[in-house]
């Protein structure tokens, strides 16, 4: 159950990205600082899902090696 739940969890990432993009597009004409930082942190959790999706496989490939 723990496994499955851990395997499907960072996917929550993408639906933050998701969020953090909307808000960044929405505030870019009224607050454009705070447009961009949004922005940026979209792009700072993109690569952490792509990091950790990429380290899971590595787990995932270690593990069945066994």
């Amino acid at each position: 159950m723990m496994h499955t739940l851990w395997k499907y969890s960072y996917y929550g990432y993408l639906a933050i990205v998701a969020i953090l993009i909307f808000e960044g597009i929405s505030r870019l004409s009224s607050n454009t600082k705070w447009a961009v930082i949004l922005l940026a942190m979209a792009g700072l959790v993109l690569v952490k899902f792509f990091i950790t999706r990429r380290f899971r496989k590595k787990l995932e490939e270690r593990h069945q090696q066994r």
